[in-house]
């Protein structure tokens, strides 16, 4: 019992305490008192009685608890769930009985040690009851023993002492008591990246919410953070590629080098795949090296010995059970590393690329998700290769294809792995030079889905447990033509001095073929929750087995085809005519189906996509039937080919750097996609961390149970001063916990179901906890954008004096039986704006909006057109001919637009300098933070197919409205007529309807973007009847 009740305790607080354990198997309809063994590891449970002292009228009160044991992975001890806690109080009993074998079991598995006879133990408490099975007799008459004596307590108390409420087994009947950080496993990652207050419970002001459970989340998650925090030495940088093709059947062809390596400018649209050389000329006379022979320490001050005996290799994993068509292969790992050695860092420089791609030039600019806790680490964690030669190479590709076999054999069985084998040969021949530093480290196929994972040879013993899975949604979801596969490894860093059992990291890889055609998007939603549901990972054994979700990171890609939803003219005609090159992908993606899936919550919508800059990789032709840009007339182009990502901020941190299509590989209907990323993992002992984690519970053993938590808010109001348009600004009030337990505190509305604070504000942290004599440190952020200016300029129109203060509640709640509820006023004064003010109410202004004076007129008062409307394009109309161009709409800097703005609200001069790039900027930006574009969403324009009626469409809108219309639409004209008879009159042809094609481009979503039915090119067309 020494071993069991040691691991048991540190699931208890230290005024509880292991009195008896007991090892039995539950009785369930699958397994009965009459089999012969019922031991199983389903079976299995641990029966436990605890002892619990009132300290203050020394009162024991008792509780059996039934637990299972929890193997955890990367050898890490067993946890141990707490399933069921019975109280022995009033209705509370325990009987047994004796079972005899009916027959004689002569199998070799039967242990011959094992009683003829076995005892069956039923606890009941009112009307509940569990049944189970044991043969340690002296056990269970120690425990019964102890249970009739607590009970006998319990009896002769009744109503002549004090109360038992039986309190203290509050924290171990929640559903968070198995207390998850002792397990190294991942918690479920859309569970870890959704913001830890959304996954409390529901709670407002005057309303309490479940404050036990939510304790206990909010105790987990610090533990969690703060365990990881503290025993992290440092970072290791991971970078990885990963591609996506689907190749239509077609066996390889042509080089791949353009996808794998990153390197158009080398490939030939119809190269053949060139031979391996013997011998790579740069590397003549050189020794082939494990680049970790060099690698950097975490820390130098760290001098323990790294101790490579505890890095295991991988073993292999067999192929799960699925269906005769899908292989799997692991390939064995090499001996382990020897030892590292200190080397300087070589930081990665990223290689010339001539695909189309959206590519961040400073990776070091990009934000990581947010975490609560680190981020004051290391700003360069170390490469895992170390050789300048290697080093700005992909530790990592993940390549997944679709369609490799298309034959009606492939989906009845198995075909073999000789298109799997063409392919791997295939990546490595595209690899060139670099071919012999990579080894193929795992694969999985399912009929025509293939994912392959290649690794640098020296980094291949640093990922371990390789395990692999497949699940088909096809013909009657197991056929195979459509559905996914998928590897997931444990990745842990090279050997690090100070560090005895490194802790992994955890990912997932999916390669997935999602139902085809338009109209079958919600066929492909469904596809993708039931791979999120099927794609499981087995284990050694029962209780091994997980789900793809339980990863620090998991990385999506495939054919995913969704499609767009426009038609096919309108899409090509975005797509080729110059007129829409500056904006085309910001017009066409609103219209993706993946991205409206992800809107509404119905698929990959925990995912993020890098920004899509490079043109639909579906779908493409030879020949005659097709576009002037490749692709096939008979079907729509679409991004059906996708890569996205989904990680735990505290546990890792992943950017994206590149992510882009490879057109210059034809050999399929698709072209291949390629994106990489950056990962860097941390460097921890585990077993370390299971101690840390288990000193902070112990810790926190008391949170929630103390009648007088002393929490102060200082200060208890946050005066923000005048509150501008677009302007951020930033302050901070504490929260400090003056007592001598650690307490806990989330903020909650007003209202149930509402929000905690309105749209401008935002605070940070929104929940957490406080240890005693601690504080931590509230932000609040406002920031006004042209959705919450709205109201807070029409709450100033309609003011009573001539200063608008705005301010709101705060509410915030320490949880637990001494909580309360605080209360922290945010004030400020808001300084109006013309910006996100309606045309009607702008014609009513008695002048400029931030003005003293300024008021709303009558009806009968108002003007003809907005001022401010009217000056910018006054203003530009009046600019020398010559410098009216179409950049004249470029961006500029926001603090510039806003200097103009502030000349439209308070009515002063433009500043002479004003370039008119800078006024048609700030037009654009005043036109597009109007609440209701210019053309009124309530109009139809589908059937306009002339000038003339477009002409009567204005006829229908309000006095307002048509003016702005009509003096924007003929500078715009003015523009476009004063390009083509400059053009004319050097003796050219004039462009003026290329010119106002450009434009309608640029100001059609702008002024017509509320008209939700038409279409972009329908929207371009009525812009261009007025323009042209």
């Amino acid at each position: 019992m020494t071993d069991l009740a040691t691991s048991l305790r540190l699931l208890l607080r230290s005024s509880d305490d292991v009195k008896f354990t007991l090892q039995v198997s539950a009785l369930t309809p699958s397994i009965t008192e009459r089999d012969d063994d019922t031991t199983t590891l389903q079976s299995r449970r641990i029966l436990a009685v605890i002892l619990h002292k009132d300290e203050l009228n020394a009162l024991e009160e008792g509780g059996v608890f039934v637990l299972k044991h929890h193997p955890s992975r990367h050898d890490a001890p067993d946890t141990l769930d707490i399933q069921r806690v019975f109280p022995i109080y009033d209705g509370f009993s325990m009987t047994m009985a004796q079972l005899r074998r009916e027959t004689t079991d002569l199998r070799a598995s039967f242990s011959a040690s094992r009683p003829q006879s076995g005892f069956k133990l039923t606890i009941k408490s009112h009307e509940e009851s569990l049944s189970f099975i044991t043969y340690d007799v002296q056990g269970l008459t120690a425990m019964l023993a102890e249970c009739r004596r607590l009970k006998k307590i319990v009896d002769s108390l009744e109503s002549s002492s004090a109360p038992q409420t039986y309190s203290w087994l509050a924290p171990y009947t929640s559903e968070h008591s198995s207390l998850p950080i002792f397990s190294l496993s991942p918690l479920d990652v859309r569970l870890s990246t959704r913001p830890l207050h959304a996954r409390l419970s529901s709670a407002s002001a005057g309303l309490p919410g479940d404050d036990i459970d939510d304790i206990l989340m909010i105790r987990d998650d610090w533990v969690r953070k703060t365990a990881r925090h503290q025993v992290r030495k440092g970072r290791r940088r991971l970078n990885i590629r990963l591609g996506t093709f689907n190749v239509n059947g077609k066996m390889p062809s042509q080089d791949l080098s353009s996808w794998i390596q990153e390197n158009d400018t080398n490939a030939h649209d119809l190269s053949i795949i060139p031979p391996l050389t013997d011998i790579s000329p740069l590397s003549v006379g050189e020794v082939k090296r494990n680049p970790l022979d060099n690698a950097v320490d975490i820390r130098s001050s760290i001098s323990a010995p790294p101790t490579p005996s505890t890095l295991v290799p991988s073993s292999t994993v067999s192929s799960l059970s699925y269906s005769s068509a899908s292989s799997t292969r692991v390939i064995q790992s090499p001996p382990p590393f020897p030892s590292t050695t200190s080397s300087a860092m070589i930081e990665p420089a990223s290689s010339a690329s001539a695909f189309t791609a959206y590519t961040y030039t400073q990776p070091s600019e990009l934000s990581y998700s947010p975490s609560d806790i680190g981020q004051e680490l290391e700003a360069d964690p170390i490469p895992l290769d170390p050789d300048p030669y290697t080093q700005n190479q992909p530790d990592v590709f993940v390549l997944g294809f679709q369609e490799l076999d298309l034959s009606t054999e492939a989906l009845i069985y198995s075909t073999g792995t000789a298109r799997e084998d063409a392919w791997c040969m295939a990546i490595f021949a595209a690899l060139g030079e670099w071919g012999e530093h990579y080894v193929k480290l795992a694969s999985k196929q399912l009929v025509g889905m293939l994912i392959v994972i290649i690794v640098k040879d020296g980094l291949k013993d640093c990922f371990r447990d390789v395990r692999t899975s497949a699940a088909g949604a096809g013909i009657m979801g197991v056929m195979g033509n459509k559905g996914g596969t998928a590897i997931r490894l444990a990745f842990i860093p090279p050997p690090t001095e100070g560090i005895l059992t490194q802790g992994p990291t955890i990912l997932t890889f999916v390669n997935s073929h999602l139902a085809a055609f338009d109209v079958m998007v919600d066929r492909r939603n469904a596809d993708y929750a039931d791979l999120g549901k099927r794609l499981v990972f087995g284990g050694s054994d029962v209780d091994d087995t997980t789900t793809m979700w339980e990863s620090d990171a998991v990385f999506w890609m495939g054919d995913l085809n969704y499609r767009i939803d426009l038609s096919d003219l309108d899409l090509r005609a975005i797509l080729s005519e110059k007129c829409w090159e500056g904006n085309r992908f910001e017009i066409l993606l609103p219209y993706d189906q993946l991205k409206t899936s992800v809107h509404s919550q119905k698929a990959f919508d925990v995912f993020t996509e890098f920004p899509i800059m490079h043109r639909p990789t579906y779908r493409f032709s030879q020949g005659i039937l097709t576009d002037s840009m490749g692709y096939d007339v008979n079907r729509k182009p679409a991004w059906t080919d996708r890569i996205l990502h989904v990680f735990s901020p505290t546990h890792i941190r992943v950017k994206q750097t590149r992510y882009g299509g490879h057109h210059k590989i034809t050999m399929s209907d698709h072209k291949p996609l390629s994106a990489d990323f950056i990962v860097d993992v941390d460097v921890y002992d585990k077993n370390h961390k299971l101690a840390v984690a288990k000193t902070l519970y112990r810790q926190l053993e008391d949170i929630g149970s103390y009648a007088n938590l002393k929490v102060k808010v200082e200060p208890s109001g946050v005066s923000l001063g005048r509150l501008s348009y677009k302007r951020k600004r930033t302050h901070t009030f504490q929260v400090k916990n003056l007592g001598k337990v650690p307490c806990t505190f989330r903020f909650v509305p007003i209202e149930p179901n509402a929000e905690l604070y309105p749209s401008w504000v935002h605070i940070e942290p929104i929940t957490g906890l406080i240890m005693p004599m601690s504080n931590v440190e509230i932000t609040v952020t406002v920031h006004v954008d042209e959705v919450s200016a709205v109201p807070l300029n029409e709450a100033y129109l309609t003011r009573t004096s001539n200063r608008q203060q705005i301010d709101c509640t705060l509410i915030l709640r320490t949880l637990g039986s001494g909580g309360k509820d605080s209360f922290v006023v945010i004030s400020g004064e808001w300084e109006p704006t013309c910006f996100a003010v309606s045309l009607d109410t702008l014609t009513r202004l008695s002048g400029p909006i931030s003005q003293p004076q300024s008021r709303l007129l009558g009806e009968d008062e108002r003007v003809n057109a907005p001022r401010e409307v009217m000056r910018l394009v006054e203003w530009l109309m009046a600019c020398p001919r010559e410098s009216l161009q179409t950049e004249l709409f470029s961006s500029h800097p926001s603090g510039a637009v806003t200097d103009m703005r502030k000349c439209l609200d308070t009515g002063s001069q433009f500043p002479s300098t004003v370039p008119p790039s800078l006024a048609g900027a700030t037009l654009v930006a005043l036109l597009s933070a109007l609440p209701e574009s210019v053309m009124p969403r309530n109009v139809n324009i589908l059937n306009i197919a002339d000038r003339e009626a477009a002409f009567e469409i204005l006829e229908t809108l309000p006095t307002a409205n048509v003016n702005v219309w009509i003096s924007v639409t003929a500078f715009l004209h003015y523009i476009a007529r004063e390009d083509g008879v400059k053009d004319a009159d050097a003796g050219e042809e004039p462009k003026q309807n290329e010119k106002a094609a450009r434009i309608s481009a640029m100001f059609a979503p702008v002024l017509l973007r509320d008209i939700s039915e038409a279409s972009p090119v329908k929207k371009w067309e009525f812009l261009m009847y007025f323009i042209a």
